[in-house]
């Protein structure tokens, strides 16, 4: 069985995730990059869309995965992390950010996109004292 109900919502099972590279994803899991990446192609300029992938926290941690075009429209997919999956449309939870991550590169890959990590347009360095 690939999922567990607790509480009336389907919780899966993290990605066995491997150094070498090698990766078992629980199907629902992909499944729900598959419908987000076909949104992002139906609704977008495939021509020119980048992919933005960033962490922050704020009452917690967060995996925030964007998508721009050229004309400027943008989606951002939101992942919490909670410990466990809880996906729905626009984000959800994953257990943690290395399946955050996971996640970001599964929907980079079924769009064929190069992700960018980090936003280099906000960096500030701060001396330590």
């Amino acid at each position: 069985m690939p999922y567990k109900i607790k509480q009336g919502f389907m919780v899966l099972r993290p990605s066995v995730l491997t150094a070498s590279s090698s990766a078992v994803t629980d199907i629902a899991v992909m499944d729900w990059c598959r419908s987000i990446a076909d949104r992002i192609s139906s609704s977008m300029d495939r021509s020119s869309l980048r992919l933005m992938v960033r962490a922050y926290r704020y009452f917690g941690e967060h995996l925030t995965i964007d998508f721009v075009d050229a004309g400027h429209a943008e989606v951002g997919i939101d992942l919490h992390v909670s410990g466990i999956y809880h996906l729905h449309d626009h984000g959800g939870s994953v257990p943690d950010l290395v399946e955050g991550l996971h996640v970001a590169g599964l929907i980079a890959n079924l769009l064929e996109l190069d992700a960018t990590i980090g936003d280099p347009f906000t960096h500030v360095d701060l001396k330590a004292e």
